[in-house]
């Protein structure tokens, strides 16, 4: 019976330790490409923001427009109001196949992801010591920045040194 037992925590511990090196070994190949198609998804707040083919709307029947604007609150921080043209916020369909007319934006603060958008207000605190750019860019589903042709469609605010 001693035998049994003594080989069963052998087995254990020499089978969890190399099923413990077979998951934590780098897998060849890995990266953060999401898509067969190599475009880096750049939808977790914080990242840089990274290059992306944009889908080009340009022949769709109802262009998408984007409008934005910075109202000043107290203490340094701002409110970003967005104002949009043929396209819808749709948070219900977040990495979803892109549909025409719907999707989300990309908040950047000097050219860092910050956050996805949903709605047409956020409150920017927090941000860094002198000038400041925002950037934001509409997205479909699929997190792909939309462009017209070659122009993105999106707003960029510069909010001056304080």
């Amino acid at each position: 019976m001693f035998d049994k037992f003594f080989l069963l925590i052998i087995g254990l511990f020499f089978g969890t330790g190399l099923g413990w090196l077979i998951a934590t070994a780098p897998a060849v190949g890995s990266g953060s490409d999401h898509h067969a198609s190599g475009a880096n998804m750049d939808h977790h707040a914080g990242e840089t923001a990274m290059q992306m083919s944009p889908r080009d709307v340009s022949g769709e029947a109802r262009l998408p427009g984007l409008t934005a604007s910075l109202t000043e609150d107290s203490g340094g921080s701002f409110n970003l109001n967005i104002a949009l043209e043929n396209f819808r916020f749709a948070p219900e369909n977040v990495n979803g196949a892109y549909q025409a007319g719907e999707g989300h934006a990309h908040l950047y603060v000097n050219g860092v992801k910050r956050t996805r958008l949903y709605g047409a207000w956020y409150h920017l605190d927090d941000l860094p010591a002198g000038e400041v750019q925002i950037r934001i860019s509409l997205n479909g589903n699929d997190h792909l920045p939309l462009s017209i042709g070659d122009r993105p469609i999106g707003a960029t605010l510069t909010i001056p040194p304080r």
